[in-house]
């Protein structure tokens, strides 16, 4: 029969260095959180502060509709529209001015409305320069970019490749509209409005299938294109061109115009 020698465990006290040890080891955790904490707290006093100091409203956030006095030729879109947040200071007092004097009845000045196609005629000719054509850039004639400080030279293969003529006739018009592609139209149930002007030209191939039609209208006699859309959306029409088919056939008999003269690399 064997002794048994063992000892029996003992806990022993521990030393003081071990004792510092354990102490730091549980409080670093504990500190961290209180840290944490201390620096939330004041970040989040500095934002009420600021908060205070601008004179921020949460409930100037709430939206409200536009006073029932401002009203246009689409009254639909202007109930429908509201106030955003002053972003800036006297912004929307400036905003509300303008809305209210562009709701007045607008009466044709004649006098002026000559002196002003006079004034365009005869400094810019936009009707005659706007658009590149064989009539106005000839064979031999320099073209220069806007772009760029550069020029290109009306060529053979480039003259056949730009209209005959604008395709406009010189008849005045009585209402247009210009519609664009940044969205502010989108639940404002304008489009019935847009499609009573006599002409309509829309900016950058913009949606008018069914989903937004109600909203910005369907009839449209020049749309533009930008040559960035081209390059990013449809591969410079190198390839698949089918995309760019699909697209722009919901404009129907509508004039396609792109500036094609911006840069160099814009034309091919």
């Amino acid at each position: 029969m064997t002794k048994d020698t063992s000892v029996p465990c003992q806990l022993l006290p521990e030393s003081p260095a071990e004792s510092n040890m354990r102490t730091h080891f549980i409080s670093k955790p504990l500190l961290g959180h209180i840290l944490f904490i201390i620096v939330l707290g004041a970040l989040l006093a500095l934002v009420l502060v600021g908060l205070k100091h601008n004179d921020v409203d949460f409930r100037s956030f709430t939206p409200k509709t536009i006073d029932d006095r401002i009203q246009d030729g689409c009254e639909d879109c202007r109930k429908k529209l509201q106030k955003e947040p002053d972003t800036c200071n006297g912004c929307r007092k400036l905003i509300s001015k303008v809305l209210k004097d562009y709701s007045l009845k607008w009466t044709k000045n004649e006098t002026n409305h000559q002196k002003l196609r006079s004034l365009l005629i005869n400094n810019c000719n936009g009707f005659q320069k706007a658009f590149v054509t064989q009539s106005n850039s000839p064979l031999g004639t320099t073209i220069t970019y806007d772009g760029e400080k550069r020029v290109r030279t009306v060529n053979e293969d480039l003259f056949n490749k730009i209209p005959k003529n604008a395709h406009f006739s010189n008849k005045i018009l009585d209402t247009c509209a210009v519609v664009g592609n940044g969205g502010i139209l989108v639940n404002s149930s304008c489009g019935e409005a847009i499609d009573s002007a006599q002409f309509v030209i829309r900016c950058n191939l913009p949606p008018i299938n069914k989903d937004y039609g109600k909203h910005v209208g369907k009839k449209t006699n020049i749309v533009t294109a930008n040559p960035t859309i081209i390059q990013k959306k449809y591969s410079g029409l190198r390839e698949y061109r089918r995309g760019f088919v699909d697209d722009v056939s919901v404009y129907g008999e509508s004039l396609l115009f792109l500036p094609a003269f911006s840069l160099p690399s814009a034309l091919a």
